[in-house]
């Protein structure tokens, strides 16, 4: 049975990220233009409770793991794809009011012989407010202060030079009390980020072109950067099934077009089994 939700390109993710004292939306933000063009998008900052806070900005680089996880790293490891040089923002810091929200506008410079997708953070910090003096010109005495630190991804897209490739490199399949654990090893092999959704199913083939689902699920959206592996696991709500006359089959899309959709099964017994005879025969089942 063919499943497709359609994903584009990197785009806005407008869910809100909250942190102690910020709302920030979206929680990652995408801008694509032409080689040698300037590009803008804008990125709130509310409050979450009727109170003042200055806020300050910067920039930084990170690493993305298999799984998703973001990592900062100094200007020295920075990744080859880093375009933290060339973002800027409107106002490097400013108060974010006990009602109402701040615009801040995120500035792209893209260089004219760039192609393809690059990534950088910007940071929110909150700035604690300067000690008050006694009349006796000391300060009060304070705990230690956390300052909390929001990052959102920043992707720039160099427009009319993106090269969308996508590849399924594994299924694996196990079980577990709530049913069978699917993973997935996507392979970005374009110079492109790109959204991957779709979904995962259990399916009985048949001797037709629709085969009979068993379970199914869609995935949530996720990331995929260039040149790089994204691990896609989803727990399928199946315990009882004859795993002899069952596939797994994984239908995902990057984007729109005819050929951004990838798609590949595998024998459930065979993923199952490979578990079994790895956990050794005194294992339970």
């Amino acid at each position: 049975m063919k499943r497709w939700s359609v994903a584009g390109a990197i785009a806005l993710l407008p869910i809100a990220t909250y942190g102690a004292g910020m709302v920030i939306t979206p929680v990652q933000l995408g801008l694509v233009g032409a080689a040698g063009s300037t590009v803008r998008g804008v990125i709130n900052v509310s409050s979450p409770r009727p109170q003042e806070n200055r806020i300050r900005i910067t920039f930084g680089d990170y690493l993305i793991d298999d799984r998703g996880h973001r990592t900062e790293v100094s200007p020295a490891n920075a990744p080859a794809r880093s375009c933290r040089a060339w973002l800027e923002v409107d106002q490097d810091q400013f108060v974010s009011p006990e009602q109402g929200k701040v615009p801040v506008v995120v500035s792209a410079h893209i260089p004219a012989n760039a192609s393809g997708s690059y990534w950088a953070e910007v940071y929110f910090q909150i700035v604690p407010a300067p000690p008050s003096f006694t009349p006796a010109g000391r300060a009060p005495m304070v705990g230690v202060q956390v300052l909390p630190r929001i990052s959102i991804p920043v992707i720039v897209t160099v427009q009319g030079t993106e090269k969308y490739a996508m590849k399924i490199e594994k299924l694996d399949a196990a079980k577990t009390e709530d049913g069978i654990e699917t993973s997935v090893i996507v392979q970005n092999t374009g110079n492109a980020a790109a959204m991957i959704s779709g979904a995962l199913a259990v399916e009985r083939p048949s001797t037709t072109d629709a085969s009979e689902e068993l379970a199914s699920k869609d995935i949530e959206p996720v990331t995929s950067y260039p040149g790089a592996k994204r691990v896609i696991k989803l727990n399928l709500p199946l315990k009882i099934v004859d795993a002899a006359s069952a596939d797994l089959h994984a239908y995902f899309r990057y984007g729109p077009g005819k050929d951004q959709a990838i798609e590949a099964s595998s024998k459930l017994q065979a993923l199952l089994e490979s578990h079994r005879d790895a956990d050794g025969p005194s294992s339970k089942q």
